[in-house]
């Protein structure tokens, strides 16, 4: 019950945004809720935002501005997902350093796409599971 309800609440924040009536989460609450992720994902802060390590040698570290976080969730498995403004969803493992960066559709196509993003979400947690 509580997954529909965080997918309708995503539902309605990707409208809001799309219509620009969504501001950013300010960056205190950002940096808030990413305290028990920071050991454990190596988070760096900056005045902008995040910088997440690179997940492999060759890779650059991953930068998420504050300004583009558009909703913050966490689980119950403490799973913490990042809406971000361009469509993309980036899941922190709460008990790994293992994360996900998911792209859930182009920022255009989001009021079609939102009973696909719903089924994604759901899998998403449910494939949380198995790391």
């Amino acid at each position: 019950m509580m997954e529909l309800f965080l997918v309708i609440k995503l539902r309605r924040r990707i409208a809001a945004c799309l219509e620009g009536n969504l501001t950013p989460v300010h960056a205190a609450d950002l940096f808030w809720e990413l305290r028990p992720y920071m050991a454990s994902h190596e988070i760096e802060l900056t005045d902008r935002g995040i910088i997440l390590p690179a997940l492999s040698s060759g890779s650059s570290p991953e930068i998420i501005c504050s300004d583009d976080v558009l909703a913050l969730s966490s689980d119950r498995r403490g799973v913490l997902t990042l809406l971000l403004r361009n469509g993309d969803a980036c899941l922190l493992s709460g008990q790994s350093p293992a994360r996900k960066r998911i792209h859930l559709c182009h920022q255009t196509f989001i009021r079609l796409a939102c009973t696909e993003i719903g089924l994604r979400l759901w899998m998403l947690r449910e494939s949380l599971l198995g790391w």
